[in-house]
């Protein structure tokens, strides 16, 4: 009588922990890919080469990293500031529509906001949600910067 409640809980604290611990290695990952095409600047800053960079950090936790990660890349002159760049909502599918900005990429003086998406490698809908936020079963990273001259 008390064995599957108690299984219910502890099934329920493993798949939040896990779901947590993926949300912070995929910002870690988004994160260290911003820094790396901000580094690169024009010449580095494709679509591509952004989910490459999301996958080489986040990869061992997502096999088939490159077909999952999705991603919505916008950037404006700094003069207008982040006021001017209205967020992507997430799908209720949990996918971005690979959107990256074209031009000069990381040149100096553009506010960029980065927003990536990958699902959760398990499903747990409860959980999933709970920990989520967002009503779908992927995980969501948002980075915000605004490139300078190094």
């Amino acid at each position: 009588m008390v064995a599957p409640p108690l299984l219910l809980f502890l099934f329920a604290v493993l798949g939040a922990g896990l779901a947590a611990f993926y949300q912070m290695t995929f910002d870690d990952a988004v994160r260290a890919a911003v820094r790396q095409m901000q580094i690169a600047g024009p010449a580095g800053a494709s679509g591509a080469g952004f989910a490459s960079a999301v996958c080489q950090e986040f990869g061992y936790l997502a096999p088939g990293c490159a077909a999952s990660v999705t991603y919505n890349v916008q950037a404006a002159p700094a003069q207008t500031g982040f006021t001017s760049i209205a967020p992507a909502l997430l799908p209720a599918s949990g996918r971005f529509g690979d959107v990256f900005f074209a031009g000069t990429g990381f040149a100096t003086g553009v506010d960029i906001l980065v927003q990536a998406a990958a699902p959760l490698p398990f499903t747990l809908p409860f959980v999933a949600d709970l920990i989520t936020g967002n009503g779908t079963g992927s995980v969501l990273s948002v980075v915000a910067v605004r490139a300078e001259p190094f």
